[in-house]
């Protein structure tokens, strides 16, 4: 096993290691754009992207759209992108905001590979296998992709990476600071961010001096969501069934969490209702199986407390959202998993998934070469990756003929003349982005 306190020049960015982590972020980010290439070459607003960021943004000005809380919380992060990008035209919009979310997409799928992550698994090149799967064999759908108003289940993921990170006595100032401002813009705008209270409190208790500020800062920003998510009537509510709550986890964890991205969403749901029962059937007893000879291999391992960290995130989030969205009765049959849509909810359990498989493999070959864990991480996920890679293209609406129309609207709102309601459509089709009229 790799000695967990590896010395701090070893988790150091000197310059070679830096343009390394710079190189590879680069990748993952050709990587998400390979998936969904018309996100640039014929950029269009998604869903919130463009009806309410965009929106909101035009008609309000950044700090009014700021405090208004949508579906529930606040979202900073997109209402910032929105407020930068007001400085393209119009037609160019979409463009920013697609560009704008790659690149936050591609840092937190590629900051596992970054030096400070070697005292959890040490070979870099079994934590590049596990960013490369995480980035090539989640399902996307056609919402997970370049679209700024899904970004939050990545910031997810790169918050409880943050976490990690720094925090201790040698981490350079700055570098806690920058740590401090990434964790507070995220949890103030993921509110799933709420699962990770109880490890915050622990650093809060057992961090030293000063390096409790970075997560007293984080609680901070966690409970001002909170507050926002009880003043805000939109926030949605769902009842309480434990049973059936339970149910739809175990359904929906082992269908998209750990089978999608081994073996593919369609082979997964293809054929008949009793192949896809025997498929979950035997993913929880193979799961079962290997999870139990893991934990007695890790009995008295730090590594099994990444271990159990990770399955409490990735179980947690399924719960958060199951219960908090109220779509626990659409995992409750097999007709409405096989045909449910909404990717995004289990892309941090997928996460967590594929980094608990990277951490048993490296627990399993610790006597090998670092070369043959990565083999078999890349192998877990080949089939998922081939196909699950191809994301759902959007349908061409054509923007620019739109952009004129709001240029026009634009333009005359400024000079305080009288403008009709003017309404877009974006994708998916059933959105639109609906100006007002100044009556």
């Amino acid at each position: 096993m790799p000695d967990q306190s590896l010395p701090e020049r070893a988790s150091r960015s000197h310059p070679r290691e830096l343009s390394k982590v710079i190189a590879f972020a680069f990748a993952i980010l050709l990587l998400l754009w390979l998936r969904r290439p018309e996100s640039l070459l014929n950029a269009q607003f998604w869903a919130e992207d463009g009806g309410v960021f965009f929106q909101q943004q035009l008609l309000h000005g950044f700090w009014r759209s700021l405090a208004q809380p949508y579906s529930g919380y606040i979202h900073v992060i997109p209402r910032l992108i929105a407020a930068v990008m007001s400085f393209l035209p119009v037609r160019s919009t979409p463009l920013g905001y697609n560009a704008s979310a790659l690149l936050i997409e591609a840092v937190s799928c590629s900051a596992f590979f970054w030096p400070c992550y070697r005292k959890i698994i040490a070979s870099d090149k079994l934590r590049a296998t596990c960013c490369l799967a995480m980035t090539a064999s989640t399902v996307v759908g056609s919402e997970l992709i370049a679209t700024v108003s899904n970004l939050q289940w990545y910031l997810c993921v790169l918050s409880v990476l943050l976490m990690v990170a720094g925090g201790h006595q040698s981490t350079e100032k700055a570098a806690e600071v920058w740590l401090s401002i990434a964790q507070v813009f995220i949890a103030l705008t993921a509110p799933t961010t709420l699962l990770f209270i109880p490890f915050l409190l622990w650093q809060v208790k057992n961090k030293p001096g000063c390096l409790k500020v970075r997560p007293v800062l984080h609680l901070a920003a966690l409970f001002l969501q909170v507050w926002i998510m009880r003043q805000d009537n939109a926030a949605p509510k769902a009842a309480f069934h434990f049973d059936s709550l339970f149910l739809a986890t175990l359904s929906s964890g082992l269908s998209r969490c750990i089978l999608a991205p081994m073996i593919g969403t369609r082979f997964l749901t293809y054929n008949s209702e009793v192949a896809l029962f025997t498929k979950l059937v035997l993913a929880l007893s193979l799961g079962v199986a290997f999870a139990t000879l893991l934990a007695v291999r890790l009995q008295g391992s730090p590594r099994l407390r990444w271990l159990l960290c990770a399955a409490y995130i990735g179980i947690g989030s399924l719960l958060a959202v199951l219960w908090g969205r109220g779509v626990v009765k659409e995992f409750l049959s097999l007709d409405g998993l096989r045909n449910y849509t909404a990717e995004r909810y289990f892309f941090i359990g997928t996460c967590m998934f594929i980094f608990c498989v990277a951490l048993a493999i490296d627990t399993f070959t610790q006597t090998m070469k670092y070369g043959i864990a990565a083999v078999l991480l890349a192998g877990a996920f080949a089939l998922g990756t081939v196909r699950n890679f191809p994301a759902k293209t959007f349908v061409d609406l054509h923007w620019i003929d739109s952009a004129a129309k709001i240029e026009k609207w634009e333009i005359a709102s400024r000079r305080h003349e009288r403008v009709e309601s003017i309404s877009v459509p974006i994708n998916p089709p059933n959105f639109v982005l609906i100006l007002d009229d100044n009556d």
